[in-house]
């Protein structure tokens, strides 16, 4: 798991994950890896690739008529443009 997300120290020697005292990087790991868990999100690759677990799916593609197993970095924009899109109609069937 990439250690996006954690705060930082940036200094002339280069860049530390400044986690606080009493947090481990084992104990941050398995607090974002729990956060995945809750968002559906079975991993992020190393070139940022969100990897959809197979619950996910089936609700996006059931409720949204939405497949993407795997989403790129690169495409996350036009991932989430799509959505955008398409959440006024589920608003509208649910209405």
């Amino acid at each position: 798991m990439q250690k996006e997300g954690y705060p930082i120290c940036v200094h002339a020697q280069g860049i530390d994950v400044a986690l606080p005292h009493q947090v481990s990087m084992h104990h941050a790991l398995q607090i974002n890896q729990a956060g995945l868990y809750v968002d559906r999100i079975e991993d992020i690759e190393e070139d940022g690739t969100v990897v959809f677990t197979d619950e996910a799916m089936m609700f996006y593609r059931d409720i949204l008529g939405y497949e993407c197993n795997r989403l790129p970095l690169s495409e996350v924009e036009e991932g989430a443009m799509e959505l955008q899109e398409r959440y006024p109609v589920l608003a509208h069937r649910s209405s």
